[in-house]
């Protein structure tokens, strides 16, 4: 409780939420970059469009790319976005 009206539990709130939206964040850049990792196999740390384009063959990198909305036709528009 909030006794003496300095908004305490109302700023610890807002706190807590936003540390939970900067979790939230870092785990969907962490899960993009495990995703992009998995399709450098070259090493270099870049991706050509040869890789890129290969990752929407893989079963396992398809189920991937559909749980973020992208499907195989996608897969040209959706590089030249990123490159």
């Amino acid at each position: 409780l909030d006794l003496k009206g300095y908004g305490l539990i109302w700023g610890f709130s807002i706190v807590a939420h936003i540390a939970h939206l900067v979790v939230s964040q870092l785990r969907e850049m962490e899960h993009l970059n495990t995703l992009f990792n998995g399709m450098d196999r070259d090493g270099s740390g870049t991706l050509s469009w040869d890789e890129f384009k290969e990752s929407f063959a893989e079963e396992q990198m398809r189920k991937r790319w559909h749980l973020l909305d992208f499907q195989p036709d996608d897969c040209k528009e959706l590089f030249n976005l990123l490159d």
